[in-house]
């Protein structure tokens, strides 16, 4: 490489941070640095916040879950896949009640195997979804059993259609 070239190079990188500062001049070379950068980023924050939790779906985890008239302390199930954790900080959950005699909805469904996903008490999963980032998450309480991650799959199927 030649003095000329290595010039060049450095005047190439320098446009394409340009490039990434003004938004109107932006190539799709750019815009595909861009995207990588942030998907970096957000594996850089992930480390950053130490979470070490390896998250599967139908885990049961414990967490400050926001509702429509407060914020709870109350179980959930991870709904979203591992592919969605390798590329994304935050996570889908869905809720889980004691309150058994409100999870009557066609996209409720009273866990049968509830002591085996570890909650201390009856418990029913409700189609209220959300999605949070996973620093919200206090601990891994179990795993739902196959038979009840099944039937959850099948009423998050229902619920939106």
């Amino acid at each position: 490489m030649t003095m000329e070239d290595s010039d060049k190079n450095l005047n190439d990188s320098a446009s394409k941070e340009k490039a990434i500062e003004y938004s109107d001049t932006w190539t799709e070379e750019d815009l595909q640095d861009l995207s990588t950068s942030r998907f970096l980023t957000a594996r850089i924050l992930m480390k950053q916040i130490k979470i070490y939790l390896i998250l599967e779906p139908g885990d049961v985890v414990l967490l400050d879950f926001p509702g429509a008239n407060e914020t709870k302390r109350r179980p959930a199930v991870i709904l979203s896949s591992r592919l969605y954790h390798r590329v994304r900080p935050d996570v889908i959950l869905g809720l889980i009640t004691t309150q058994l005699n409100s999870a009557t909805s066609f996209s409720d469904y009273h866990l049968r195997d509830w002591s085996h996903a570890r909650l201390s008490r009856p418990s029913a999963f409700r189609s209220f979804l959300i999605t949070l980032p996973r620093s919200v998450i206090k601990r891994r309480l179990g795993k739902l059993s196959s038979r009840d991650w099944a039937v959850v799959r099948e009423k998050i199927q229902l619920a939106l259609g």
